[in-house]
């Protein structure tokens, strides 16, 4: 049995593959030099207003599967191009923005992922939906002239969690499935008696 402290993971079985892993990125930072290729400043600032626009607190499902298309093709065009590298710290820069730039493509695939599995506006964001409730008489959206519409929470999806899982073969180069939520455990004990049998060995997991 485990206690609910994390176990600490063990990688003995897979140092070959690390190591690979490894050695296959130190072989390719030669890739990221190209003087006619992409300024990383620039490429990180575009990831973010891309992110800030359709990943924010206000998310509807047709931007948000524009914004996915955009981001896997920037991130496909980093590969391709590689950095203007001024000089040596441009490099660290340059190695920020290609992974921000897959970042980016995995939390926009949740999004959409969410949304097409009927997800509505729950937590820090908004969902908007034509069909949905107003929001207020006073807040209009601009491309309609009409009051902007949110859709409610789907609450049937608080006992899944979305698990994304990168694959290079895929569209998207993400795949998501979702997971029963573990159940919280009933036991209500106070603090101290509680970390008691946690240094005691007593509290496991069920």
């Amino acid at each position: 049995m485990n206690v609910y402290d994390l176990d600490i993971p063990d990688y003995s079985d897979i140092h070959a593959e690390i190591d690979q892993q490894i050695s296959e990125f130190v072989t390719g930072l030669d890739q990221y030099e190209n003087p006619s290729g992409l300024v990383a400043k620039k490429v990180i600032t575009q990831i973010q207003n891309r992110m800030t626009a359709s990943a924010g607190h206000i998310r509807e499902l047709n931007d948000a599967r524009r914004a996915l298309a955009e981001a896997v093709e920037y991130y496909k065009q980093t590969k391709k191009q590689g950095f203007n590298l001024e000089d040596t710290k441009a490099l660290i820069t340059a190695i920020q923005a290609e992974h921000l730039a897959l970042t980016s493509i995995a939390y926009l695939k949740a999004i959409v992922e969410l949304l097409e599995q009927g997800s509505g506006s729950r937590g820090s964001h908004l969902i908007l939906s034509e069909d949905g409730v107003e929001i207020h008489p006073d807040v209009i959206n601009k491309a309609t002239g009409k009051p902007l519409k949110f859709k409610p929470e789907n609450e049937a999806l608080r006992n899944s969690i979305l698990r994304i899982k990168y694959d290079h073969q895929a569209t998207d180069l993400f795949t998501c499935e979702n997971i029963p939520v573990r159940q919280a455990p009933a036991d209500r004990k106070a603090f101290e008696p509680a970390w008691q049998d946690y240094r005691d060995g007593k509290i496991y997991k069920t």
